[in-house]
């Protein structure tokens, strides 16, 4: 019902409620009230008698008395409210519109879609919304393997509206293959499952992952498009291999598959899987080699002990000072042993095997120098019979002006023996002697000294 078709007490009242507003009253100590009306929300029309006479917050002095008044407001229902003043009463009025509002029923096809406003899940399709003020609405409509959707309404009045959606598909399949075969294939962080794989999976970006032990990860980002087949085709790379070596002694060169490489102790990586021959080479020990077999990302370690090839020799050369030779070269100088005329032992290492010369030296020996062949044998020391050399070690004065290099036999008080070269042995009187000097294993002969 509106305010234009009035009711009867509207007319009863009318004519004395204008007069009142006109200030028409005769007699100026009537009686009077007072009416106050608020309205939530505010700003709503107050008629009386089907006609206008403000709006909220409205406030007006009248006659004491029951009076019905009008409220409107649009998108707001009409509202009547009966006010009873009484004589010099101030009547406080607060009137609460009520908003239109409409019933919407949201069907979808397929059913069983999730509906959302405003972000928040409200239920699922077939649903009724109740209390759609007037104005634009609009809702999410969203399923598992859809294509999500918005969609709106207007309420204009009461009445009840029917909002029907069809929503399509939003999935693709992805297909993969890989090699190697079972690889674990994972999409956007969830396992699912070994290659050749094959789901059907939402439109839009994904993120897959391929992986299998030994091998390097695969990751890639994708796009699905729905209805069609998006098809992945992967072979993973091999996880290189690693290869530590040591050898005992360290130092050893290695070759793997004749390509050289640094020495011992060493680590080799970004091997691809398969066989290698290993060779350790070092000099003074015999070459050693090994198989190994490398799978992906296999690592392996191998400890070489290095047979040595080599040989030695314990030379004692007597008297100290001789001067050694191995081979042509110069090694050494026979040292003083616990006696003076003995000779520390000379070692020799690391010899080839087989034969070798060594020469002997010294300035004042007869011969001068004097060489023989020693065989050396692999891993052995050989210890040679001692080389005596003829030295002469003292110069020898005689009364009679004579001056002889000769080796000391013995000396008393008596007589002294020598050798003036080797094998023969003389003696003289010491009254025969002048002077006996020692000669000091690094020098020369006298200048004045005769054979």
């Amino acid at each position: 019902m509106t305010m234009k078709n009035n009711n009867l007490i509207f007319a009863i009242f009318a004519g004395a409620l204008i007069a009142i507003f006109a200030g028409c009253s005769e007699k100026k100590s009537a009686p009077q009230s007072e009416i106050s009306i608020t309205s939530l929300p505010e700003q709503a029309k107050v008629l009386y008698n089907g006609k206008e006479i403000g709006v909220t917050p409205f406030k007006t002095k009248t006659k004491p008395g029951s009076y019905i008044f009008g409220f409107e407001k649009k998108n707001f229902k009409d509202r009547f409210v009966k006010a009873i003043a009484a004589d010099g009463e101030s009547k406080n009025i607060e009137v609460q519109l009520e908003e239109i509002s409409s019933s919407i029923m949201i069907e979808s096809s397929p059913a069983e879609v999730f509906v959302e406003i405003d972000g928040r899940q409200i239920g699922q399709t077939p649903m009724t919304l109740h209390g759609q003020t007037i104005g634009q609405h609009k809702a999410t409509l969203k399923k598992p393997g859809m294509v999500q959707q918005e969609v709106s309404w207007t309420v204009e009045d009461a009445r009840p509206q029917l909002v029907k959606v069809n929503l399509f598909t939003n999935m693709g399949v992805i297909k993969i293959n890989a090699s190697p075969a079972n690889a674990q294939i994972t999409i956007d962080d969830k396992p699912k499952g070994k290659a050749p794989f094959s789901e059907n999976i939402e439109q839009g970006e994904h993120t897959i992952l391929i992986e299998a032990s030994g091998y390097k990860k695969h990751e890639q980002t994708i796009v699905i498009e729905r209805s069609k087949d998006c098809v992945i085709n992967v072979a993973l790379n091999v996880q290189p291999g690693t290869l530590s070596i040591n050898s005992t002694p360290p130092g050893a060169t290695i070759f793997v598959n004749d390509a050289q490489n640094e020495t011992t102790p060493l680590t080799i990586t970004d091997l691809q899987p398969g066989k290698y021959t290993i060779r350790a080479e070092k000099n003074g020990y015999d070459n050693s080699t090994r198989e190994v077999e490398l799978g992906p990302d296999g690592k392996a370690e191998i400890n070489i002990i290095l047979d040595t090839n080599m040989g030695g020799i314990d030379l004692v050369v007597n008297p100290p000072g001789v001067t050694i030779y191995l081979d042509g070269k110069q090694i050494g100088v026979s040292q003083v042993g616990e006696e003076e005329t003995l000779s520390k032992i000379f070692p020799v290492r690391n010899l080839k095997n087989g034969a070798h010369a060594i020469k002997v030296s010294h300035k004042r020996a007869i011969p001068s120098d004097r060489t023989i062949d020693v065989s050396v044998e692999k891993g052995k020391i050989s210890r040679p019979t001692p080389i005596n050399v003829w030295i002469a070690d003292a110069v020898l004065k005689l009364k009679n002006g004579k001056v002889l290099k000769v080796k000391l036999m013995q000396k008393n008080e008596k007589e002294i023996l020598f050798q003036p070269e080797p094998g023969v042995t003389l003696k003289h009187e010491i009254e025969e002697v002048e002077a006996v000097v020692p000669l000091k294993p690094e020098e020369d002969w006298p200048e004045n000294a005769t054979p």
